[in-house]
């Protein structure tokens, strides 16, 4: 989260473009170093005392995070990225000033130019189903609100505390206010 507000923060002062990106079934990208085998679901028949083999990655499997982000780590670096020193999150691509933070399949994409943006695009999708969300308003379930004239972003997380609040009956709560702070 500290190198979210950090990134977002310079976005504002610098005036980034934001793009927010998705890779479709991320983690069924990947395929597994390991030999993991299934017993087969029910109505495929196989076999008696045969069972599947999985070549890639599976959501649930306990390597699969790993495994996609090698994967993604991979590629940026083929394509010019560097990776931080300081977050293994965040990658810069020098020639064309692009800065991308990667949280699992989610991508957030910090550029000067909208012809970067496509560029990144580009390549991302040369390797996986890559979807343009276009500017970035909510990422991580925080909703992102930005004014370009004054250079300012504030995130916040009302929508998730709606959900609390509606999940536990209290949407609808009175409230009174007290006169000491929290």
């Amino acid at each position: 989260m500290d190198m979210l507000r950090v990134f977002l923060a310079i976005a504002a002062a610098e005036d980034w473009e934001l793009i927010h990106m998705d890779i479709k079934n991320a983690f069924t990208e990947s395929h597994l170093k390991e030999q993991i085998y299934l017993a087969p679901p029910q109505g495929v028949k196989v076999k008696d005392g045969y069972a599947l083999r999985v070549l890639r990655s599976l959501y649930g499997l306990k390597q699969a995070a790993r495994d996609w982000n090698s994967l993604c780590r991979d590629h940026l670096l083929s394509v010019g990225f560097k990776q931080s020193l300081a977050d293994p999150c965040l990658f810069t691509q020098q020639e064309c000033s692009v800065r991308l933070l990667l949280y699992v399949d989610d991508i957030l994409c910090g550029c000067q130019k909208a012809a970067d943006e496509e560029w990144v695009y580009s390549k991302l999708s040369e390797r996986f189903t890559t979807k343009n969300l276009g500017d970035a308003t909510k990422l991580l379930g925080i909703r992102i609100t930005r004014n370009r004239k004054t250079r300012e972003i504030w995130l916040d997380r009302e929508q998730y505390l709606q959900g609390i609040l509606a999940k536990f009956g209290m949407s609808e709560a009175k409230y009174k206010k007290k006169g000491t702070s929290m």
